[in-house]
Order: C-alpha cells, then sequence, then structure tokens
C-alpha cells in the first residue's frame, strides 16, 4: 500500500519530484501552509551582488521593475551586478528571467556560505545584497559577515496561512522553517509518523518545536 507523503509546496504531477517519490511508492500531495506578500522597494542601492534565498525572491524583485536591465545582465550604477542563489532551484529563478547566474550554492548555508567565500573573496571584499523574506533567519548572509559588506533587502513577507490544513500522511516533507511551523502545530505526535527537512536550517526549527527529523532531503 502506498505511503502518504505531503510537502509544503505545490506539485504537479508532472514535476521530476512528484515523478521520483511517485516512483518510491508515495501518494503525493502538496501546497504551501503559508501566504506571500511584496514588500515595496523605492530603490535598489548600488551593489556588485545581489544573491537571493529562493525563487521567490527573484520574482518579486524582477517583478517591481527597479533594476535596469541590459542583455543578459542587471545594471546599477556601479555597473553590471552579478547574481547568486542559494541553490539550483533559485538559480534556475533568475535563469527562467533570462539573467546570468554567477554562483550556484548547494542549498546548505555553512557550505554554500563557504564556496563563495573561496570563490569570490580572496582577493576583495565585495558588497553584496542579500534578497530574502521579511522573517528570514539569513544564514549565509550571517556566516559571510566577515568576507562581504552586506546590504539586507527584503523583497516580500511570508506568514502562516491560517486556513491551510495538513492532511494525515506517513510522511511530511517540510521545505523551510515557517511552513514547519505551520505543518507540526497542527500534528497529534502520538500518531506515528516521518519529517523530511530541506536543508538543516529547517530541521534545526523543527527539533526546536520538539520533533524528530528522520530525513534531510535536497532543496526542492
Amino acid at each position: 500500500m502506498s505511503r502518504r507523503l505531503f510537502i509544503t509546496r505545490p506539485l504537479a504531477e508532472d514535476a521530476p519530484l512528484y515523478l521520483r517519490l511517485h516512483e518510491r511508492g508515495f501518494d503525493v500531495s502538496g501546497h504551501s501552509m503559508l501566504t506571500f506578500e511584496p514588500l515595496a522597494i523605492p530603490k535598489l542601492e548600488p551593489t556588485e551582488w545581489l544573491f537571493a534565498y529562493s525563487p521567490r525572491g527573484v520574482k518579486f524583485l524582477l517583478d517591481q521593475k527597479i533594476v535596469e536591465r541590459v542583455g543578459n545582465r542587471l545594471q546599477c550604477a556601479k555597473g553590471p551586478i552579478k547574481l547568486g542563489a542559494v541553490g539550483q532551484g533559485t538559480a534556475n529563478a533568475w535563469a527562467e528571467a533570462g539573467l546570468d547566474v554567477d554562483f550556484i550554492g548547494d542549498g546548505e548555508p555553512a557550505s554554500t556560505a563557504a564556496a563563495f567565500a573561496k570563490t569570490h573573496c580572496l582577493e576583495s571584499t565585495p558588497h553584496v545584497t542579500f534578497l530574502q523574506a521579511a522573517n528570514s533567519r539569513r544564514s549565509v548572509e550571517r556566516l559571510l559577515a566577515d568576507h562581504v559588506k552586506t546590504t539586507t533587502l527584503s523583497v516580500y513577507q511570508s506568514k502562516i496561512n491560517e486556513d491551510a490544513s495538513a492532511p494525515l500522511a506517513e510522511v511530511y516533507y517540510l521545505t523551510s522553517p515557517l511552513s514547519a511551523e505551520a505543518v507540526l502545530r497542527q500534528l497529534d505526535q502520538k500518531r506515528p509518523f516521518d519529517i523530511w527537512c530541506v536543508g538543516s536550517v529547517t530541521a534545526a526549527r523543527v527539533r526546536e518545536l520538539g520533533f524528530t527529523v528522520q530525513q534531510l532531503v535536497p532543496l526542492v
């Protein structure tokens, strides 16, 4: 019998992740447990890098059309801006907008920050603007504090959707710390289930809430 798996993001039936999970025998369902509101940005201050934590951050920045674009580059008063991404999914958001990506992390804050410092901070201290949610934990930014000049740019705000409910499942696939909070507060701990977490930051929040993490899974 198939095990029910719920993931805290919408997942089309032809998506590669859905197909992989289905092949492993899971009955997959998914929807967001959050709501997202863009935050107005009057202007973008000059910067050498724009580093995004999520595809949503990329979208909310580009939707405001406050950054000049020349070909496949964004540009400010300092010249062309280099683009960074915490992981491949976020890099895809830059690329799908027709922009070149200069750095792609592996989705884990510690290794991503270490790789960025090694490849881009040995000869200079670059100015990096981090695109994020207003309630972001700023994981990569904090780890790079001694290597870069930072600007924090909140381009959207995420909140728990009080109307969203987590279905009964044997596996809960949690994609962010706030999504984890939204799901776990609805669950009966007396009922057996597994928790899968995208990355160590989400896993840490799950443990703070008193739950056990069975598996760390790649960033989606």
